[in-house]
């Protein structure tokens, strides 16, 4: 499970004081608990060609053409038990086993992928090619979880999260790519022969 740290006397997201056996800080409502090393799964998603894609349209046609789609995204995340602690523009990190571990984290990841792919070919369909494709990099590796401001009331940081922010970089359009690691929890030619291994 990892290794954890004795109860901290300051809230890890703003800093002020803790009251003795509180779950939340008083002053910000961030969890209280101790920050903690954790194996975790690793799923980055952005858009391919975003940057022209904003370029050649009104600011406003970009947003509401991409954040809901975003959002739809992040859903799925969410519902496969992943952690999405927020979207920045086109893309976003989810995080599966940052809390609780379970044994199909891996494979849930990897359904995530597959089901986000299809709702932006769909939404391509819809907009006849309108909109930018996605590309997913995953991976695996140790992070260190803590409270923080994020939408999910902790953090992730880690060496394993700049790897799969490089994987989603790498990735071609309408591909995942994946690291080693995690390929060989899950092959990823069981779920698409366009998927990439590093």
């Amino acid at each position: 499970m990892g290794r954890s740290w004795g109860l901290a006397s300051a809230c890890g997201a703003c800093s002020a004081p803790l009251d003795i056996g509180s779950s939340t800080c008083i002053e910000c409502g961030s969890p209280t608990f101790p920050a903690s090393r954790r194996v975790v799964c690793l799923l980055f998603a952005d858009l391919s060609g975003y940057t022209r894609y904003c370029e050649e349209r009104d600011v406003e046609e970009v947003h509401l053409a991409v954040r809901p789609l975003m959002n739809s995204l992040r859903r799925i995340c969410e519902r496969l038990g992943g952690a999405v602690p927020g979207i920045q523009g086109d893309g976003f990190m989810a995080v599966f086993g940052a809390l609780e571990t379970k044994d199909d984290d891996a494979q849930r990841c990897v359904l995530a992928a597959v089901q986000m792919h299809e709702v932006v070919l769909e939404r391509r369909a819809a907009l006849r090619g309108e909109l930018p494709e996605l590309r997913v990099g995953l991976h695996i590796g140790e992070v260190l979880v803590a409270p923080s401001w994020e939408q999910t009331g902790f953090s992730v940081s880690g060496d394993a999260v700049n790897v799969a922010s490089r994987l989603c970089t790498a990735a071609a359009a309408s591909s995942v790519l994946a690291s080693e690691t995690f390929a060989d929890l899950v092959p990823l030619s069981e779920w698409s022969d366009s998927w990439e291994q590093e």
